[in-house]
Formats: C-alpha cells, sequence, structure tokens
C-alpha cells in the first residue's frame, strides 16, 4: 500500500508541479551579497513579451523597491538588478508570463527564491546587460573609501581605477564587425552585450608573388646523376618584396647561396637547387619564401624508382603547362560533369581537365524528326499505292455510268 501512494505522489507530482517548473526557468543564485548586481537570464517557453512591471522582488508578502531592468537580447530575456542592502530571504517573481503547460498555453506567475547574506559587495555594477548600435557606458559604484583596481575586458583587455562612489567606464562599437553577441567583463562580472558594430573588415591586400612552377615533381632513376631543379620567384605586384628563404640546408643547395632576397616590382628571381647527395629514400620537402607574415611556399617530391623508363620531371617538358601545377579550384574553375561541355577549352590541372569558362548541359540532338520522316514515308507510299489500285480497278460499269450521265442532261 505504502509503495502505491509513492507511485500516485509521484505522478501528480510530475503532472502539475514539473510543468511549472520546467516551463520557465532562470539561473538566478541562491545567495548574493548586499548591494551585489545580479544579473539573471530567463529560459524557456516565453510566449509572449515580458514588460518591466512583471517583474517583481519581495521579502515575504511586501514588496521590495528595486533598481532593475529587463530586455529580450538576441533571442534570450535578461533581468539585471541590485541586490537588496538588508540581508534576508527574497522572492524574484514574474507575473502573468505567458507560457505552455503540458504543450498548451497557460498564464503562470513563476516565482524563485533568493537570499541575500550580510556582507556588502565591494563594488557592483549597472547596467547588467548591453543591446546597442551606439557607443555605450557601463557605471561602476565602489562601496569602499580607498581606490582599487579592476580589469576590463572588451576586444582587448585593460586595468580601470575604480574611486569611492560612481565610476563610468566608455566602451565603443567602432571595432566590432557586424551584430555579435559578446560577454563583457568587467572586475567579477560577465555582462552579456548584443552589439551591433559599426567596424568595417578590413581587406587584406597580399603580394601579388608566386614560385614558378608551383610544385616540383621528379620520379629519379636511382642510377642517375645528381640533377639540378630550376625554379623562380616571381613579383607581379607593384612594390618590392623582401624575402627570407626557408629550405633544408642538410638535404639541399640553393643556388646562389643566398637567405634572403630583394624582388623589384615586375621582376623575378632565378634558382637552382639540387640535391646534396643522392636520395636513398623518397622526398617530400618544401621550400619557403616569407616576408613578415606573408608566406608563399614551393613543394617538393622526388620519387625514386628502379626503372629508368620511368624517369621523368614534367615541368621541364616542352608541352608542359604552368596550370598543371595547380588544383582545378586554384584556376578558379571547375570540373564539368559527364553530360556537361565547357563553354571553352578546357586546361590541365593537377586534379584532371580543368574548366575556366561555364559547363553546360551538352543538348542532345532530338531524333522526332526521323519519326517523323518515316510516318511521312509510309503515308505516301500508302496514297501511291492506293491510287495505283483505284487505276486499276476502273470502272465497272462503264455503260451504267454513261446512261446516268444523259438522264441527268435536260
Amino acid at each position: 500500500m505504502k509503495k502505491v501512494l509513492i507511485i500516485i505522489f509521484l505522478i501528480v507530482f510530475a503532472l502539475f508541479v514539473l510543468p511549472n517548473a520546467l516551463a520557465i526557468t532562470t539561473d538566478l543564485q541562491d545567495d548574493y551579497a548586499r548591494s551585489e548586481s545580479m544579473i539573471i537570464q530567463i529560459t524557456g517557453s516565453i510566449l509572449e513579451g515580458i514588460n518591466k512591471n512583471q517583474v517583481e522582488f519581495s521579502r515575504g508578502n511586501v514588496l521590495v523597491s528595486l533598481d532593475y531592468g529587463i530586455e529580450k537580447i538576441n533571442g534570450n530575456w535578461y533581468v539585471w538588478a541590485i541586490a537588496p542592502s538588508n540581508e534576508g530571504n527574497y522572492t524574484f517573481m514574474l507575473k502573468n508570463i505567458a507560457t505552455t503547460e503540458l504543450g498548451k498555453p497557460a498564464i503562470i506567475t513563476f516565482e524563485q527564491n533568493f537570499s541575500v547574506n550580510k556582507n556588502l559587495i565591494s563594488y557592483y555594477i549597472k547596467p547588467g546587460f548591453i543591446s546597442t548600435s551606439e557607443d555605450f557606458q557601463i557605471d561602476v559604484y565602489l562601496n569602499r573609501d580607498e581606490p582599487i583596481e579592476i580589469s576590463v575586458n572588451y576586444i582587448e583587455e585593460w586595468t580601470e581605477v575604480l574611486n569611492p562612489g560612481k565610476n563610468t567606464i566608455d566602451f565603443s562599437v567602432s571595432e566590432i564587425i557586424g551584430k555579435q553577441m559578446i560577454n563583457i567583463m568587467v572586475g567579477d562580472y560577465s555582462i552579456p552585450a548584443y552589439i551591433d558594430g559599426k567596424g568595417k573588415e578590413e581587406t587584406v591586400v597580399l603580394p601579388d608573388v608566386r614560385f614558378k612552377p608551383r610544385r616540383i615533381d621528379r620520379i629519379l632513376y636511382v642510377g642517375s646523376e645528381i640533377p639540378n631543379y630550376p625554379f623562380y620567384i616571381i613579383n607581379s605586384g607593384n612594390e618590392k618584396i623582401d624575402f627570407e628563404l626557408e629550405f633544408d640546408k642538410d638535404l639541399f643547395i640553393l643556388d646562389p647561396e643566398i637567405d634572403s632576397i630583394v624582388i623589384e616590382p615586375g621582376n623575378l628571381a632565378e634558382f637552382n637547387f639540387k640535391l646534396k647527395e643522392k636520395p636513398k629514400k623518397n622526398i617530400n620537402e618544401t621550400i619557403y619564401a616569407r616576408s613578415g607574415e606573408f608566406e608563399i611556399f614551393l613543394p617538393v617530391q622526388i620519387i625514386l624508382t628502379e626503372n629508368i623508363s620511368e624517369e621523368s620531371v614534367p615541368y621541364l617538358d616542352e608541352n608542359f603547362s604552368e596550370t598543371q601545377g595547380y588544383y582545378c579550384s586554384e584556376l578558379n574553375g571547375k570540373q564539368c560533369k559527364t553530360d556537361e561541355l565547357c563553354g571553352v577549352s578546357e586546361i590541365s590541372s593537377l586534379d584532371g581537365s580543368c574548366c575556366v569558362g561555364t559547363c553546360s548541359v551538352e543538348r542532345k540532338r532530338s531524333k522526332t524528326w526521323i519519326g517523323l520522316l518515316i510516318a511521312a514515308i509510309v503515308i505516301i507510299i500508302i496514297l501511291l499505292l492506293w491510287l495505283k489500285y483505284k487505276r486499276t480497278k476502273g470502272d465497272k460499269n462503264p455503260l451504267g455510268t454513261r446512261v446516268k450521265e444523259l438522264e441527268r442532261r435536260p
């Protein structure tokens, strides 16, 4: 019997208590210091807006007047308030909130208890959240007689000195790009902020510099002499570039033997490199040319073979096109599907034929005309046979026909 009663209690609790508890929830803390800034996020099924008059704080049955605000920020509801200056037990209330219970619309009053301890907070902030497209301020109130330092983190981190009483910290939206939801750290407080910034993304213009070829691939016969590998760095831009060259000096010899070079606009630098000794295994290395944070690189792949007929250096062939050293996407092209045709001549790339024009579906020639032609020929043949039949058959009673014609005459 006792187990039955427990089960009935749990069912009643689930049906009547849990829906109210789960319809709306908050991250209200159980305990706050006196005058502490309370920042409360409300989550759950909220069908209509919440205005300031629906928010109340009470101690027992007595309403408490607090400095507070409420707003919907980026889809979420937030309440900020300055905790009471007197310790004790309090209740946070949301009155007549449109929500759902068991999937059906309902109007409820949400209540949640919290307490205020005897400790006075060192400082508190106002407001407790931000939603703006303009420059803004956050006020920090110091409850001490001596200045203190706090850290502020917004875009970057800095230190603010708080003096007794009210302190104002200015914030700008000029460096925020687009609409962003961020957290502003002001001392111990994390302030949710939805900012429609005025910043613009900087367009980074990279130097127009490249290696030629794009990569070096070599199938090397194990019995061959150590070959030279020529390559270029081409500066097609409008400014001279000072490059630092980086490569495995235990593996390669570079000619000319330099670690840096300046390439004037419209010029190129020619290099040769070779292996210090015959390789005993395949090589996958990279030569880098760096200028500040900008870098280009030249992959080098040497594959050994014991079959001399397989030896090749594709980029040194007369018919080699430089596009063969690029992937199709790097050439701003794409690979047409099997049922598509490229509007221009396709070029070779690392991943096969590449169309730098437009791929369009190949129009298959209609064969309807063939069927129509055959039908017309059949009709003509039938017509000719019918006419021939009529001529051959002739008139079976020519005399009767003539008599009838005479009878018709007046």
